[in-house]
């Protein structure tokens, strides 16, 4: 009986791989296309994606391919130190950081923590650049295997799930940030797998996922790790009251509390090397603790641009939505095409986040994008600018065809 069953679970098992191959073939063909189509003005003027327009600050050029062929040598020395010198020496401090810096805590920001940025350790910085345009693409298409390892977790169908995909990864958002702060990608990657692991936990008890995910997303950069772990939250009180509403009492609740605060405190761990450090050098930076007066709505304008925005990239501050006519239609579909009783709650929901506003994630909402209050808390404190596009992003790619689940809501 025993033999059966093996047999009948590898029977199982084939058969979701079977299903999965041809999926990752599709995707991997529309996503390279879509590609081309998106960057098509770059490829025809021979432009490169290292942002350094001078007016505009330049940030891709002087911060971000700085740091990447820095981090290959940093790499590449402590390999020597190891191998060559037989000396295990991890380079701490650099003079030639500004006035002087520490390596590890200026890093972070940009490429220290982010696995992908390992590869620079094999690139010579001649061919940085190379590397440079090589990760670009990389986190856009993993953006897109993510959202489909929610999506399938859920049980979507197939071929719902590509067009989604591509909605998701090929947003305003997405072709903007890539070229202007390209590590702003990542939480396109980490936040859909932090809220399978969250289901996960909440359906089955395994808490793998959530802790992996949510240590890589701490490691690789704690602004953003701030931001998903405000809409972690939100998220499995959602998840919480679906699953366990029936029977929910004050005790299991504080149990689970417990049970997830711990998950997150091992990730923290997981993580502590890269982002304790981190952390410290922010909050005893002199740019902390300084007070500015902060209004408590945008200019006129900004909201006058905001409904168009949807399109294009009209709307200032970072509000990079640009989900296209599908995702604009998938929305009318949502409000037209249900009865008004029928997913009551993610509806009123949705226009809470239109109502309250954000900006830059792709994982924050328009939660933030109406009142500065919300965009600064959501930004931690840092700015106010309507940040979390993330967030909006994974709602709008599921809500195609008027579908909302509970995973649309949140996630992006």
């Amino acid at each position: 009986m025993e033999y059966y069953k093996g047999d009948i679970r590898t029977m199982q098992n084939k058969a979701t791989k079977d299903k999965s191959s041809p999926w990752l073939t599709q995707y991997s063909i529309t996503f390279f296309i879509t590609c081309l189509l998106a960057y098509s003005l770059h490829i025809y003027y021979g432009k490169s994606f290292i942002y350094s327009e001078e007016s505009l600050a330049g940030d891709g050029l002087v911060q971000h391919f700085n740091a990447l062929a820095y981090y290959g040598n940093w790499l590449r020395s402590i390999l020597k130190n190891i191998f060559v010198d037989h000396v295990f020496t991890i380079p701490e401090y650099d003079l030639s950081i500004g006035l002087g810096g520490d390596i590890i805590t200026t890093l972070n920001y940009y490429v220290l923590g982010e696995p992908l940025n390992l590869l620079s350790v094999f690139t010579p910085v001649a061919y940085t650049e190379f590397l440079y345009h090589v990760l670009v693409i990389a986190r856009l298409y993993l953006a897109g295997i993510a959202f489909y390892l929610y999506c399938i977790y859920h049980s979507y169908e197939r071929e719902r799930i590509l067009p989604g995909a591509i909605i998701y990864v090929f947003s305003f958002y997405s072709i903007a940030i890539s070229i202007l702060h390209p590590f702003f990608l990542n939480p396109l990657i980490y936040f859909p797998l932090i809220l399978l692991g969250i289901d996960k936990v909440l359906k089955e008890r395994k808490p793998l996922i959530f802790i992996l995910a949510s240590a890589l997303s701490a490691a690789s950069n704690f602004y953003f790790f701030y931001m998903m772990t405000i809409f972690m939250v939100i998220y499995c009180i959602i998840r919480y009251l679906q699953y366990h509403y029936k029977e929910m009492r004050l005790v299991l609740v504080l149990r689970e509390i417990g049970r997830f605060a711990l998950y997150y405190f091992i990730a923290i761990l997981i993580a502590a090397p890269v982002f304790i450090p981190t952390v410290i050098a922010v909050y005893s930076s002199g740019r902390v603790g300084g007070r500015s007066s902060v209004p408590i709505l945008y200019e006129l304008i900004y909201y006058v641009k905001l409904p168009i925005a949807f399109f294009n990239a009209s709307a200032d501050y970072y509000s990079y939505l640009g989900y296209g006519a599908i995702a604009a239609i998938a929305v009318m579909l949502l409000f037209l095409k249900t009865k008004w009783k029928d997913k009551i709650g993610f509806k009123a929901a949705f226009l809470a986040f239109i109502i309250l506003g954000g900006r830059r994630l792709k994982s924050e909402a328009t939660l933030y994008r109406v009142t500065i209050v919300i965009g600064i808390f959501l930004n931690a404190f840092g700015f106010y600018t309507p940040f979390p596009e993330t967030t909006y992003s994974i709602m709008e790619s599921l809500e195609r065809h008027g579908r909302i689940y509970a995973e649309g809501l949140l996630v992006y």
